[in-house]
């Protein structure tokens, strides 16, 4: 169903439909935490209606990520949790269309609001006039369909009333109201006293009722700063929660000359129960503390109970109200977009445990706490067959050999059972599908290194790569150059997807572009769409016998295709990431030195893959214990890497000196001595060329971390440390282990077997 070019369906540690067992859902009976959800319950969509829980996977542990709203809600998801959003003040291409706000919405998961957010904070430092602040839609009014055992026949207009301007006595209840024709239609019907100011009270038979409704609710007596709204009327239909909301708005709401509304009141209580009904009627709520005082004769400030402040957006603002006065103001301001902007997403260390669920609304959309919209995913193989009623539509399956395609469970058998009864035709010679429309549906294989240039004659409008992590990167987005269409066919859309579990130990060499790609937020293409998957979301897979498999494998590969974990990936052969110890506070006193492992490369549409430059600062105590302080790494042009370079030995300070490995040759010379002269100047800066092997070189510092003496300063940067020097020499890049080989040799003196030439 997603309309971009390019999609990745596998495993992520986080699934796109998480649900802390501790968090919220909101249902028609109102929000029920994850640990009780059920098959079959009912929940609620953000559009209005109501779907149902289809599916209800195992528990799993998660990173715990905070998502916090300019409203001051807030939710806590997993990095890989997936939004419907946009960027306010950026448009986005749909259908040929440049558009702007909701429309231009698309699925991401949380680690790209978190980008969209850094993007947006550093225009904010930059003094940027548009700011693209990432942004979720709002519900629409939510129904619910609870029944309480207290039962009150109250007037849902004159209860808000009373909330608002009433007095609640046991033996006196009355309202204090300045607008007096109003409120005379409003208590018609009700006997009352009126002083012929602004005071009515009841009496006779209606205040008897009135105190029966208001002893059942728990409100009588209740003063000021102790008012409440009733479950009863939180949780009841759309058109009584309105008329609550239209009674406290009338009385103690505000409407300015701009349409804006707000609402104050001094219960702490009643401000939360407000902002619950503005929000499950579609609204969007921010709540400010203050302390009012006035003045006595003598001019001291009096101070006054706490006041709450409820500042209001609602698509229409005027339906809030009854007051025509106040209706007349609101209909000042013209309908806008509803939204929430994310403010901050903090990764927080901690772990909660939660599962996934799956929901029968075709939008996957679902409302956790606060009302806040969030997102389920969805599944990979059917988006081949999505457009085989188009004549001419052409799509691609490939994996890296026949065999594979071919075994009990992969594609070639599933797509058998999917289409047989079918008027589709296949060839087992040439491995298609034949539509009645003349569409095709093949399958191919990329085993041998040219088998790619097969394809180089054949045009495509889908191109799917199962198992992507057993194929080579060249070989796999070769094929995005088979992807193309006629003007015939301009409303089939273009797209490329692929799908996978992590990469096993023997296949990071293949497949570890696959993550740099399409799962790590800092290197994955700009565009593309992630969408997770688990062992859970397969519901006819015999969950107990593939667990006992599973458990006879190692940790690493066990939750790799039980979890679908990618942060877990293939470990390497010299460390382990439990070796270090992440603190906070740096030493005070230590020995410091930065070094950087240089390049000059950017990614581009050629290479999309390039090297790092690395820089890491590496401190010594005066007991020999380690502690990496800060790692840099970028990829960059020569002036900008430049710049950041210089920008960093300042932020580290004189005392700090800098090395830089030096390449061979008179080039590498040259470039330090162009840093020694012209861009650290000012600075200790050194250049040093390795000899021996990079292996070599690391062991010491291997030792070091083994026996526990070497530690870790938490940062956004730690995270990215810990997945380089736990794979390496395995992985793709080796920057920022080069940068850290050349520190730690520099900062302990140099004496190692594997010596190193100084220049």
């Amino acid at each position: 169903m997603l309309d971009c070019l390019e999609a990745f369906y596998g495993g992520a540690c986080g699934g796109g439909k998480v649900v802390s067992l501790e968090g919220l859902v909101l249902t028609p009976f109102g929000f029920r935490k994850g640990k009780d959800l059920k098959v079959g319950m009912a929940i609620n969509n953000p559009d209005g209606s109501v779907a149902r829980i289809i599916q209800i996977h195992p528990e799993y542990e998660y990173d715990e990520w905070i998502v916090k709203f300019h409203d001051g809600t807030q939710t806590i998801v997993t990095g890989g949790h997936l939004w419907l959003a946009w960027r306010s003040n950026k448009s986005r291409k749909v259908k040929n269309k440049r558009v702007f706000g909701v429309p231009s919405t698309e699925v991401v998961e949380t680690a790209t609001l978190l980008e969209w957010l850094e993007t947006a904070k550093e225009q904010v430092k930059q003094g940027c006039i548009h700011i693209n602040w990432p942004c979720i839609p709002i519900c629409e009014e939510q129904p619910f369909n609870v029944t309480y055992k207290v039962r009150s026949d109250i007037d849902p207009y004159l209860l808000g009333v009373l909330l608002g301007d009433g007095s609640l006595g046991n033996k006196h209840i009355g309202i204090t109201s300045g607008d007096i024709e109003h409120m005379k239609s409003v208590l018609a019907g009700y006997s009352y006293y009126f002083n012929g100011e602004m005071q009515f009270n009841f009496n006779g038979e209606s205040r008897i009722f009135l105190q029966q409704q208001l002893s059942r609710l728990d409100l009588l007596g209740k003063h000021a700063a102790t008012k409440f709204i009733p479950k009863e009327f939180l949780y009841s239909d759309i058109e009584t929660r309105y008329a609550v909301v239209q009674g406290l708005m009338d009385t103690d709401g505000t409407v300015d000359d701009r349409g804006h509304l707000s609402y104050c009141t001094v219960s702490k209580q009643l401000a939360g129960d407000m902002s619950f009904l503005i929000r499950s009627l579609g609204g969007v709520v921010t709540v400010s503390e203050k302390d009012p005082f006035y003045r006595d004769e003598d001019g001291n400030k009096v101070f006054c109970k706490k006041a709450y402040n409820l500042y209001i957006k609602h698509r229409e603002g005027w339906k809030l109200f009854r007051l025509p006065r106040k209706v007349e103001r609101a209909r000042l301001r013209a309908v806008t977009p509803m939204y929430k902007r994310v403010v901050d997403i903090e990764l927080t260390g901690k772990k909660f445990r939660g599962r996934c669920i799956s929901v029968s609304h075709p939008n996957g959309l679902y409302i956790t706490d606060d009302f806040i919209v969030t997102h389920n995913s969805w599944a990979l193989l059917a988006a081949a067959l999505q457009y085989c009623d188009v004549p001419g539509y052409n799509a691609l399956i490939v994996r890296d050999t026949y065999s594979n395609l071919s075994k009990p469970g992969s594609l070639i058998p599933v797509s058998h059972e999917w289409l047989q009864g079918t008027d589709a035709h296949w060839s087992g010679e040439k491995k298609v599908w034949t539509f009645p429309s003349g569409a095709t549906l093949s399958f191919g294989h990329l085993d041998g290194p040219m088998d790619h240039f097969s394809y180089q004659s054949s045009a495509f409008q889908f191109v799917g790569l199962d198992e992507v992590v057993q194929l080579r990167k060249n070989q796999a987005l070769y094929l995005f150059s088979r992807l193309r269409r006629d003007k015939e066919h301009s409303f089939v859309p273009i797209r490329f997807r692929a799908a996978s579990n992590p990469p096993a130990a023997e296949q990071v060499a293949t497949g570890s572009w696959v993550k740099v790609r399409y799962i790590d937020p800092m290197t994955k293409e700009k565009d593309a769409i992630f969408i997770s998957a688990k062992m859970a979301d397969n519901p006819p897979l015999d969950a107990t016998e593939y667990n006992l498999a599973l458990d006879k494998l190692d940790p690493v590969t066990r939750a790799q295709l039980k979890d679908g974990d990618w942060d877990i990936k293939a470990k390497g052969r010299l460390f382990q990431s439990e070796w270090f110890k992440i603190v906070s506070a740096m030493p005070e006193k230590a020995k410091r030195i930065r070094a950087w492992d240089l390049a000059s490369t950017e990614k581009s549409k050629t290479n999309k893959d390039p090297d790092y430059t690395a820089g890491i600062r590496l401190a010594k105590t005066e007991d020999n214990l380690i502690y990496i302080e800060d790692m840099r790494k970028f990829r960059k042009k020569t002036k900008d890497t430049e710049d950041i370079i210089r920008q960093t030995a300042a932020l580290d300070g004189i005392s700090v000196p800098v090395w830089i490995e030096q390449e061979p040759g008179s080039s590498g010379k040259s470039i330090i001595a162009h840093y020694v002269r012209n861009i650290l100047q000012g600075f200790v800066c050194k250049g040093e060329r390795s000899t021996g092997s990079k292996i070599s070189r690391i062991k010491p510092f291997a030792s070091q971390a083994e026996a526990g003496n070497v530690f870790l300063i938490r940062g956004s940067w730690t995270k990215d440390f810990l997945d380089d020097i736990e794979i390496y020499p395995d992985g793709n890049h080796e920057d920022s282990i080069d940068a850290l080989s050349l520190a730690y040799l520099r900062l302990v003196g140099g004496s190692v077997k594997a010596r190193l030439r100084l220049i």
